[in-house]
Formats: C-alpha cells, sequence, structure tokens
C-alpha cells in the first residue's frame, strides 16, 4: 500500500509540475509576442530585461522595466506586461534577499538609496 501511495504521490507530483510549466510558458510566450511588434529600440529594452532577470541581474531588470513603464505610449499589453514581468523580479529579489543572497541584498539596498534621492 504504501508503494502505491508514493507512487500516487510521484504522478501528481509531475501532473502539478507540468501544470506550472505551462501556467510559465503562457506568460513568456504573451509577453514575447506583446513586444515582437514594438519598435526596435523599446524591443532592445524589453529584451535587455528579460535577459536581465534570466540571470538574476535584478537592478538591470527593475532599470529596465521601469524605463518601459515610463512610456506613455506603452500599449494596454504592453503595460500588462511590463508590470507582471516587474512584480516577478521584484519578488524573486526580495525572496533571495529574506535568504541570505548577498547580491539580492546589494540589490535592495541599492533601491532604496535609489529611492530617497
Amino acid at each position: 500500500m504504501a508503494k502505491l501511495d508514493a507512487r500516487m504521490g510521484l504522478v501528481w507530483g509531475r501532473i502539478l509540475f507540468g501544470g506550472f510549466l505551462l501556467v510559465g510558458c503562457h506568460k513568456d510566450f504573451t509577453a514575447i509576442n506583446t513586444f515582437q511588434s514594438a519598435g526596435p529600440e523599446r524591443k532592445a529594452v524589453w529584451d535587455a530585461a528579460v535577459s536581465a532577470m534570466n540571470s538574476n541581474d535584478y537592478l538591470g531588470a527593475i532599470t529596465n522595466l521601469d524605463s518601459l513603464l515610463a512610456l506613455t505610449d506603452l500599449s494596454a499589453e504592453q503595460h500588462k506586461a511590463v508590470k507582471e514581468a516587474e512584480d516577478n523580479i521584484r519578488g524573486r529579489l526580495f525572496t533571495a534577499a529574506e535568504k541570505g543572497d548577498a547580491n539580492a541584498q546589494k540589490a535592495v539596498e541599492e533601491l532604496r538609496q535609489a529611492r530617497m534621492r
């Protein structure tokens, strides 16, 4: 009976993991398509933000995303994609900082100092 319970746990774990992958891929796909039609400069800033997010360059990602949010002519889809990306990277930043990641803690401190200016 214990083997059956363990197998069912693995099956459900794989199903949940697969669901998370699908949701994550769907968000990325939507965001990528949103900026594919953007002008080259805007797309370059978005690509730089995504690259920074993928390498845990928290300040680089937030700086690029903030510069996109400062634009007044973003489409509703683009604005939503940028906000979701910024929420994601800020969440990752604060989680990493709370876990003792020195790079994340330094980024949090630099963000706080930038706000005071």
